[in-house]
């Protein structure tokens, strides 16, 4: 029995026209859009929450690894699961001092709320040219940039509802007390 060679895909136009750069560039206006939305819903449903509520709220798990023994060179990392029902989990280096854990947590909380994790497809093209609508798994090179921003509106989101959390705290206390 004579074994066929390996089929190789990349990446091509799609039979309408549109390219890759194009498709790329539509996901980015719609990961934008969403990320607007995802504040939105944020700032209304967050109150006074830790990222850690806010993680357990939305169904994220987080665990604490020692890294050395899977990726030497990351602090965190998401993951989307697909075996069985849908799961999220944030993988976090366990020697991060609180500071570091925040900045972190909110990264990969970042990459959660942008749908980073999500399959998505592409057209590709084989060497013998047979064009098909694939699973694409590959990360954007934009995505880190994206996750950053999106954790420090969270870290901010975080610190400013504790302060306020922390101010009504004080008003109850003094009124409970009497003053």
């Amino acid at each position: 029995m004579t074994q066929g060679k390996r089929r190789v895909w990349r990446v091509c136009d799609a039979p309408d026209g549109l390219t890759p750069k194009d498709l790329l560039a539509k996901e980015t206006r719609c990961r934008a859009r969403d990320a607007e939305n995802w504040k939105a819903d944020l700032r209304e449903k967050c109150g006074g929450m830790s990222l850690d509520e806010i993680a357990a709220n939305y169904g994220v798990r987080i665990k604490t690894l020692p890294f050395a023994s899977w990726q030497r060179d990351a602090r965190g990392r998401y993951r989307r699961l697909f075996d069985g029902p849908e799961s999220h989990v944030i993988h976090l280096a366990e020697d991060l001092s609180p500071k570091e854990r925040e900045e972190v947590l909110a990264h990969e909380l970042g990459h959660f709320f942008l749908r980073h994790g999500e399959l998505r497809h592409r057209w590709m093209v084989d060497q013998t040219g047979k064009r098909e609508w694939r699973l694409y798994r590959r990360n954007e090179p934009e995505w880190e940039t994206e996750a950053e921003e999106f954790g420090k509106f969270l870290i901010s989101l975080a610190r400013r509802r504790s302060r306020s959390a922390s101010a009504r705290t004080a008003r109850w206390g003094g009124l409970r007390n009497g003053r």
